[in-house]
């Protein structure tokens, strides 16, 4: 019939060697079939004429993050960015592009927000329904209700319906791959917010330390656990608990394990161990100021307090602004009984002596009027010194007041063995001691009576210069001798002598039976006595001290910055040791106590940020803290030191050992203290405590 129906390219033939019903094709540039997605396709003989090519897979623009090569460069995912520079359309034909598929002056632009003149600068195809020059931009006045491009949507009227999908505007969908979060910030993708690992995700799924490992907790109590989303899905959070039943009740020193699980080993170990506490606490303020302890190891304290106290079945209510309370208690801490004294002003406690039969002596200043054992006094000047006696229950004895036109204060108070009492403090004017009337010479002098266990007057004496002195530190030994401390000026006489270059200390000795001053010398503020007549001084001093031919250098060189320090004398009046401690600011020290064992302690306080003691550092908790020191008996240096507070200002103020060593401090505090082993809570104002540190407890 004169055609190649079998398209074998040759005419009526029958017996021909070719007889193909397809063929290949690619309409693609040559260079690209078989490369990517690029394939060749066939037609099919049909009718005596050649198919359309079917199948074949021509380069297409380049779509990112689908891990193929859609445009047959040989290139997976490589150069899908939008160019910042172009020279034809073809070469914004790339999905990073987006909208901006036109090549306008070098760069790759949406057609239609470039900015227009009138309405016929948006006739491109590519506007679509943005046919109106609006604003300088192509636009239209509603969102359309047909659209072929993304850049039909994203105008105003739109909202954020920014995407063409199915021919209309609507919300965008999540994206299958992002480049940071604000890719993800579609209403589409719900809480996949953040962009992880090149997907939109929940942002805690985006965080770096999602499913990767964690521990909760400290020390033996730490366990093992992955992070994971937390209820909001917006942050990690690991999914451990500490295994608290690991956890001890306090540390075991020196083993840099952290047993209590608090994320710091050893922590704690410079404070101290408390066998018991007991703490005077009410929305007021009270304060424990001193201690003592009778043969029998039954504790006895004394302070102030303005509020009403309530232990036990015991409740004091003050009759003034401030009353003095005093207790007794067993060597548990239990309260066996709780009383209290004094007037309708101010009054206060400045000294504690329980004597070998338990009777009690309690020393301080009283203001107005104040009833005692069925008798009243009142103070002739602004307050009033006085000396008190009670028996072992704490029932009124005796009363003996000494007060001069202005400001008295009795402070340290002794006994012998005859159970004669001796009491030192200050006075001014002129004031009556049994018959003995003593006048000071300018300011406040010292003075020193004796009374014998009726209260009645032995003797008295005064001593002083022109300015302010004062009397504080009292003691007796089996030799007939009393010793009396304090602070005076430079040139203070007591009796027929003078206490050279003093300053601003002294210590005298004086005849039991007559108060006969028979050695004056420089010494330090507080002291106390062995039965021998040795001699344990407290204080502070800044500068250099020199005792004898020892020499105590302090820290700072005012009294901003003065140390604390602790020495002995012997009887003949020799210093025998010395020591200090002190930091950049004031520390100081009260009335020392000695042990069984010779050792001598102190309760003081200290200001410094830190400081430096055997065994490490000792850090301040607040303003100022509690501050307990031991010396060696022997060479006098202090070998323990440890303290306590809270943030505000905290104060031991006087310590006491029994005879097996134990060790009770009291003091007040301004706020919650934690110890080695327990807590002390606070009130409110200024609270007072009592604590007990075991021997065994004590290096």
């Amino acid at each position: 019939n004169g055609k190649d129906d079998d398209c074998d390219g040759e005419i009526d033939n029958v017996n021909g060697t070719k007889d193909p019903l397809s063929k290949e094709c690619y309409s693609g540039p040559a260079d690209t079939k078989g490369k990517g997605a690029c394939q060749a396709g066939k037609q099919l003989c049909l009718a005596a004429t050649w198919s359309a090519c079917q199948g074949e897979v021509v380069p297409a623009v380049k779509n990112c993050n689908n891990n193929k090569d859609n445009d047959c460069d040989g290139k997976v995912d490589v150069d899908c960015s939008c160019p910042v520079a172009c020279s034809e359309n073809s070469e914004c034909a790339v999905s990073g592009c987006g909208d901006r598929i036109v090549c306008k002056s070098g760069k790759c632009v949406a057609a239609c927000v470039e900015s227009c003149l009138d309405d016929s600068d948006c006739a491109e195809p590519s506007c679509g329904p943005l046919s109106r020059c609006l604003n300088s931009v192509c636009s239209a006045l509603s969102c359309p209700s047909i659209c072929t491009l993304d850049i039909h949507c994203k105008i105003g009227p739109c909202g954020s319906k920014t995407a063409c999908r199915g021919g209309a505007c609507a919300e965008p969908l999540c994206p299958s791959s992002c480049n940071d979060n604000k890719d993800c910030a579609i209403a589409n993708c719900g809480g996949r917010t953040a962009c992880g690992n090149g997907v939109c995700t929940e942002p805690c799924k985006a965080d770096s330390r999602y499913q990767t490992s964690c521990t909760a907790g400290f020390g033996p109590c730490q366990t093992t656990g992955k992070y994971v989303c937390s209820s909001d899905n917006q942050t990690v959070t690991c999914d451990a608990q500490p295994d608290l039943s690991k956890k001890q009740p306090e540390e075991t020193c020196n083993d840099n394990i952290d047993d209590d699980c608090d994320g710091n080993p050893d922590d704690g170990c410079n404070l101290p161990k408390a066998d018991w506490i007991v703490s005077f606490q009410t929305s007021g303020s009270e304060q424990v100021n001193y201690i003592d302890i009778d043969s029998s190891g039954a504790i006895y304290i004394a302070g102030w307090f303005y509020n009403a106290i309530t232990i036990g079945q015991d409740t004091i209510t003050p009759k003034g602004s401030s009353d003095i309370f005093f207790a007794k208690l067993d060597s548990s801490g239990s309260v066996k009984w709780l009383k209290s004294f004094g007037g309708t002003g101010n009054d206060n406690v400045l000294g504690l002596k329980v004597d070998a039969k338990g009777n009690i002596y309690i020393t301080g200043k009283f203001e107005n009027a104040i009833t005692f054992a069925s008798k009243t006094y009142t103070s002739k000047g602004k307050q009033d010194a006085f000396v008190a006696k009670f028996d072992n229950t704490g029932k009124e004895v005796w009363m003996q007041s000494l007060g001069g036109t202005g400001e008295d204060e009795a402070h340290g108070v002794t006994t012998d063995a005859s159970d004669n009492v001796y009491v030192t403090g200050f006075f001014s004017g002129s004031v009556s001691a049994g018959s003995k009337t003593l006048t000071s010479l300018g300011d406040t002098d010292v003075f020193v009576v004796s009374l014998t266990s009726a209260g009645v007057y032995r003797w008295a004496m005064s001593g002083g210069t022109t300015s302010p002195d004062r009397g504080l530190g009292i003691g007796v030994d089996t030799n007939g001798n009393v010793y009396n401390s304090g602070i005076a000026n430079n040139g203070a006489t007591f009796g027929t002598f003078t206490v050279p270059s003093t300053g601003g200390t002294y210590v005298i000795r004086l005849k039991q039976s007559d108060g006969t001053v028979n050695r004056a010398q420089k010494g330090a503020a507080t002291l106390i006595s062995d039965s021998s007549g040795n001699l344990y001084f407290a204080g502070s001093f800044w500068g250099n001290l020199s005792l004898g031919s020892l020499t105590l250098t302090a820290a700072g060189t005012t009294s901003a910055a003065a140390d604390l320090m602790g020495a002995k004398m012997d009887a003949a009046g020799n210093w025998v040791w010395g020591d200090s401690l002190g930091g950049s600011l004031r520390e100081g020290g009260n009335i020392p106590t000695l042990g069984p064992n010779g050792e001598v302690f102190i309760a003081g306080s200290f200001a410094s940020a830190s400081l430096t003691v055997p065994g490490g550092t000792l850090n301040n908790q607040g303003m100022k803290d509690a501050l307990i020191t031991r010396q060696n008996p022997t060479t006098g240096k202090f070998d323990w030191v440890t303290g306590f507070g809270s943030t505000g200002d905290d104060f031991a103020i006087d310590v006491a050992v029994d005879a097996s060593g134990n060790l009770y401090i009291v003091g007040g505090y301004s706020g919650s203290i934690k110890l080695r082993s327990k807590t002390i809570s606070h009130a409110g104002g200024r609270d007072g405590f009592v604590i007990k540190i075991a021997k065994s407890d004590m290096p």
